[in-house]
């Protein structure tokens, strides 16, 4: 059974005219898929999808090929990971659906055993390749061999021979060996005579390549996890540095391996992490006159002179390594297709040696239209030509719904379906022969923040991720980055916490997360998910609920934007952050993460006692004012002053003002505030709601825009729609001048007006 798709979409279809409905479960049975990732950084998301070569018809460029073998390179979980982007990729390959899988071994119709490179979609059961990319397979290999040599071979002839001109006798720095790429270029140098060096990360690996090759000696290794080996290569050649470097080390290493260089040098950039990141390298390189190449194996699949130049000579290549003896088979992990997840993680490890749109209620014109086309499809199905009307649910991510009222609203107990999710259901409709059919997402319980963090238990996700069956074992104390977090894995927590949590994180963050912290975060969880109603299970989304729900996010993210303090949760409301003991006390109000660890150097550096007000468990979540009354009467148990200071920082300006108003409305039940000082009152954010408001309001007349504003300041004390109102009477100027004596009359009638007054 092969997954088309992940979503829960409700498919309703035609069949001779009879109405009918099934709910489409995702599944079908199919010869013809491949592998791909959902959620880019989730490898929990790897499916295997119906491939459209179920259609395929044989062009002039392509072959279909029965894959046996199809090898996992770094390059796929990279990708898969969301380390190495999408946009990395030469040519258009960012913009194809699934761009995992570079290499296959297999057989084709007429039975001759070939293996070769594809640009995408290799981890497959078919693929369609091209002829001039194959090398038939010697007798003396199996086809599981062969799957080992197309990439790691055809990308070290490319580097080391046709960029890098590797000569007899030359000295040569080969990073990361032991892998596939490694043991290639390893190969090939010690053909040509030359002298090798290269790292490696373990001592395991060091006497593989030992045994593998009987020309390396212990004076040829050295250590891939720091930057030692500049000193030793250094020391090995006398200073001079070696003559060509390939290079997949990053960051840091990658500086190191430039001092390697030596004069005339050539440098072979095979790794993309650098040359994504745009990582700078500094021109004073180039000054012994050295050459950097980028190797980028996919460009030899570009329809281009030089590329088809290039695939011939790598192709050549390869099959006079093959007759020389020089191209051997790679040692190989077999994974079942069933174990994708598995296979990626161990590769992480490095432990590896025309359509219509369905009409709104109300929308006559718009569904009769649409009616007209149904027909129109039908009949042409029916005279064997192509048609297809999809009846589209809410789409969200453009248009009026998601101006008016965003992405969480539930209409007729469906929810707005994403465009990308769109536009994955289009394929599989484009493939079936109904003529008309319809997606919806259904809304279900489980779209909340509270139903996700019960489904994914947090410490066997996290164990999951680090290869760790039961975390419980693991000390408390213990950080994630002491457990061994490397920075693959650290990209999947990260997204494991953006997708269940809506939370944004920092790697260095994460790296100092506890196991502890995750446990006492997995218990409030659970906490949270226990005291849910059956009432709230069935309720649909409404505004109050979308807003509970971005509370809980809010709540959650208190465990990480405090990680340096002692507790992640604030124990208490009202701390004090100075030894200060004279002047008018300073209370400042907590940001959206709810605590005031951040502010702690600023509070020594004021000259008054400085006060914190942090957001507890208990504090009450409903509204602003009920916050900020909250505070005031843990204020006045204080019995500090008479006369305060009040600041608040970010999110906490916010609460701060209501405050303020509630002192104004009742000042005999209140502390006098001397001042208000708002702290980041979040700028950005003015500014796109600014930006927003003159791009749907504001008009290229100073007086109409006077009146908007007018017209804004009575919508805070009279319950009208200031757009109804503009549309009937033309303009705001109309209505300011019509009805300003209402208007006012109005104000002073209403209940809130006077007060502010």
């Amino acid at each position: 059974m092969i997954l088309t798709h992940n979503l829960s979409d409700s498919i309703r279809f035609w069949t001779k005219s009879v109405y009918g409905k099934s709910v489409y479960d995702g599944k079908v049975e199919t010869k013809h898929a491949y592998l791909n990732i959902l959620t880019r950084g989730d490898l929990s998301s790897l499916v295997w999808m119906d491939s459209e070569l179920k259609y395929f018809t044989e062009p002039a460029d392509s072959i279909l090929c029965q894959v046996y073998y199809a090898p996992l390179n770094f390059r796929d979980v990279m990708l898969a990971s969301g380390k190495l982007p999408a946009n990395a990729l030469p040519g258009d390959l960012a913009l194809q659906d699934c761009i995992l899988g570079l290499e296959f071994s297999g057989r084709l119709e007429n039975g001759q055993r070939v293996m070769g490179l594809v640009p995408a979609k290799g981890l497959a059961t078919t693929v369609a390749a091209d002829p001039k990319f194959m090398w038939e397979v010697p007798d003396d290999w199996s086809l599981e061999e062969a799957s080992t040599v197309p990439v790691a071979y055809s990308t070290a002839y490319y580097a080391l021979i046709m960029r890098g001109h590797l000569r007899k006798g030359e000295r040569v720095l080969i990073h990361s060996g032991s892998g596939g790429v490694g043991q290639a270029a390893i190969a090939i140098a010690l053909s040509l005579g030359c002298e090798v060096f290269t790292t490696v990360g373990s001592s395991e690996k060091r006497e593989f390549l030992k045994k593998r090759f009987n020309q390396l000696q212990d004076r040829n290794f050295c250590n891939s996890r720091d930057t030692s080996f500049e000193q030793f290569i250094l020391n090995a050649t006398n200073g001079e540095g070696v003559d060509v470097i390939l290079n997949s080390l990053a960051e840091e290493k990658l500086k190191a391996t430039l001092n390697c260089l030596a004069q005339h040098g050539r440098f072979l950039e095979i790794g993309k992490y650098d040359l994504s990141n745009n990582t700078p390298l500094g021109m004073a390189i180039f000054l012994k006159n050295t050459l950097f190449h980028g190797i980028i194996l996919d460009t030899l699949f570009e329809y281009k002179s030089y590329s088809s130049q290039a695939k011939k000579e790598v192709v050549q290549l390869v099959r006079d390594g093959i007759a020389n003896g020089t191209v051997k088979p790679l040692n190989s992990i077999l994974f079942d297709r069933d174990q994708a997840e598995q296979a990626f993680r161990f590769m992480a490890n490095g432990k590896h040696i025309v359509s219509c749109g369905r009409g709104n209620a109300g929308q006559s014109n718009y569904g009769y239209a649409n009616s007209v086309m149904e027909r129109i499809c039908e009949e042409r199905s029916k005279e064997g030509l192509p048609g297809l009307a999809i009846q589209w649910g809410a789409i969200s991510d453009v248009g009026v719904i998601e101006v008016a009222v965003g992405s969480d609203v539930v209409i007729g107990d469906t929810i707005p379906q994403r465009i990308n999710s769109c536009l994955t259901v289009l394929e599989k409709f484009l493939q079936q022969y109904q003529p008309i059919v319809s997606s919806i997402v259904p809304y279900q319980q489980s779209d909340t923040i509270s139903q996700k963090t019960s489904n994914r238990n947090i410490l066997s996700t996290i164990g999951k991720i680090f290869g760790i069956k039961d975390m419980s074992g693991i000390n408390p104390e213990k950080s994630l980055g002491e457990i061994g977090m490397d920075s693959l894995m650290a990209v999947e927590v990260k997204q494991f916490f953006e997708q269940d949590f809506d939370l944004l994180i920092e790697i260095t963050d994460l790296r100092q997360l506890k196991v502890k912290d995750l446990k006492k975060l997995e218990g409030d969880g659970k906490e949270k998910n226990a005291s849910t109603t059956p009432e709230s299970e069935t309720k649909p989304i409404s505004d109050s609920t979308s807003k509970s729900h971005a509370k809980a996010a809010e709540k959650i993210s208190v465990y990480f934007s405090s990680l340096p303090s002692k507790e992640l949760v604030p124990a208490k409301t009202i701390i004090q952050m100075n030894s200060v003991k004279t002047g008018i006390p300073l209370f400042i109000v907590h940001p959206i993460e709810g605590t005031v660890a951040m502010l702690n150097s600023l509070a020594q550096l004021i000259n008054l006692p400085v006060y914190g007000i942090q957001c507890t468990p208990e504090a009450p979540s409903e509204s602003i004012e009920q916050l900020a009354a909250w505070y005031w009467k843990l204020i006045k148990t204080l019995n500090i002053s008479n006369t305060i200071c009040l600041s608040g920082y970010s999110f906490g300006g916010t609460v701060a003002f209501e405050m303020c108003l509630q002192t104004e409305l009742d000042p005999e039940q209140h502390v006098k505030v001397r001042n208000l000082i708002m702290l980041d009152g979040s700028p950005a954010l003015m500014t796109a709601y600014t930006r927003m408001h003159k791009l749907y309001f504001m008009s290229d007349s100073d007086v109409e825009d006077e009146a908007q504003a007018l017209c804004s300041y009575v919508m805070q004390f009279l319950d009208i729609n200031l757009m109804e109102v503009t549309v009937r009477y033309g303009s705001a100027v109309t209505v300011i001048a019509s009805d300003s004596t209402v208007c006012v009359d109005n104000l002073y009638k209403s209940n809130s007006f006077p007060a502010y007054l």
